[in-house]
This record gives structure tokens, C-alpha cells and sequence, in this order.
């Protein structure tokens, strides 16, 4: 039975303020942001009066693709998400990724600014047989991406 902590936590009521998000035009890393909630913590919740805004910002690092005003569901997919042996794993941006390698690994993640997510984690991720492969994706994806944005 699920605590109604977790319970809140997975109701998906809450996201992080910056994702980073595949590039609709090259593919690449973009940043996705709304400047309404520029001075709020990592995590948002629903109840913040900027939840329902669509003023999400779209900004990639490689080439010049920019949008602005973008409504939610209009947000391309995410950039950090890797397979292994048929699973999926995706995360919002560079430091719940971070944070999920680290999760795969066994290591602890007490204040962690993205451990809020720790129960969005899929139990397919968290299976042992799928662990190994997950990460050794994972840091390959990492390897390849500076640590810039969120």
C-alpha cells in the first residue's frame, strides 16, 4: 500500500522547473524553461500559479532553433533517455539524469536536489538484470553532454 507521501509524489503533481529536451530541429540538447518560474527551487507543483502558463521557452545548444510560448504538451521529448535490452529510461534533465545513474548504482541519494523523483523511477529500471546495461548507457550519454543547464 502506498504511503500518501509516495502517493503524492507519484501522481506526477510535481516536475522539475528546467528539462532538457531533443531539438525538434537538429536533435541536439535544447533547453526547455519558463521564465514565470525563474526565481522558484528545482521542483514545481501544481498548485504553483505558474503550472497551466504556456510560456515554456525552447532554446537548443547547437543550432538556432528558438520557440517561445510553448504550451506544455507541445514540449519535444527528453534528451537524457537511453534503452537497454528493450527498457526505456528517460529523465527530465541532466541532474535527474545524474541522479537516476546514481539511483541504478546503489549509491545514496539523500539530498539530492532532483531526489523528490526517486519514486518516478520505473520498476523496470530498478530491476537487477536491467541496472547494468541502463547505467553503462546512461554514462555514455553523460561522457557526450557537459554539465550545463539543469
Amino acid at each position: 500500500m502506498l504511503s500518501g507521501f509516495s502517493h503524492v509524489r507519484y501522481d506526477h503533481s510535481s516536475r522539475p522547473r528546467v528539462y532538457d529536451v531533443a531539438c525538434p530541429k537538429c536533435a541536439a540538447r535544447a533547453s526547455a524553461h519558463k521564465d514565470s518560474e525563474t526565481e522558484m527551487g528545482n521542483v514545481i507543483g501544481d498548485l504553483a500559479g505558474t503550472w497551466h502558463l504556456d510560456d515554456w521557452r525552447i532554446t537548443c545548444l547547437s543550432c538556432d532553433y528558438r520557440e517561445s510560448d510553448a504550451a506544455y504538451a507541445q514540449l519535444p521529448p527528453p534528451f537524457f533517455r537511453v534503452t537497454s535490452r528493450g527498457t526505456n529510461l528517460w529523465a527530465f534533465n541532466r541532474g535527474h539524469f545524474v541522479m537516476l545513474l546514481r539511483l541504478l548504482d546503489g549509491d545514496p541519494i539523500s539530498g539530492d536536489p532532483y531526489e523528490w523523483f526517486a519514486t518516478y523511477a520505473h520498476g523496470d529500471w530498478l530491476r537487477k538484470s536491467n541496472r547494468v546495461g541502463l547505467a553503462k548507457q546512461m554514462r555514455r550519454l553523460l561522457e557526450s553532454q557537459p554539465a550545463t543547464g539543469g
